[in-house]
């Protein structure tokens, strides 16, 4: 796995924008990218790919993640709220790296936790 943002995310997810995740034109363009890939080893043959387009959907924010700007006080209620979601009985919540548990906030890592942690309660309702 691999993360791309910034004007290299930008450059990379404008090539493969479109494009059918199983064209040859597709993986060619990301395994141009991959440190130490060797297209002749079969360790290196993917098994899959799958690429997001953050950048370029505005219900994403345009790619956009939380901050906590200097002197903005203490946010820990509303990263709790936006954890709670709407509760149990409403059945909406959220994830993504603004709702994840502390030392997540604002990373991939912490999206992923979060959508875990929201998996698990809908698997309970």
């Amino acid at each position: 796995m691999f993360l791309a943002y910034g004007q290299w995310g930008t450059h990379i997810t404008g090539l493969v924008r479109g494009m059918a995740q199983d064209c040859q034109d597709y993986h060619r363009i990301l395994d141009d990218k991959l440190p130490n890939y060797d297209p002749a080893s079969h360790a290196c043959k993917p098994l899959g790919f799958m690429s997001t387009d953050w950048q370029g959907d505005k219900l994403a924010g345009f790619g956009s993640f939380s901050n906590l700007p200097i002197g903005s006080g203490d946010c820990l209620q509303h990263f709790e709220a936006l954890r709670e979601g709407m509760g149990e009985t409403r059945g909406v919540w959220f994830a993504g790296e603004h709702t994840s548990p502390p030392g997540g906030l604002g990373t991939v890592t912490g999206a992923y936790w979060s959508g875990e942690q929201v998996a698990k309660k809908v698997a309970r309702r």
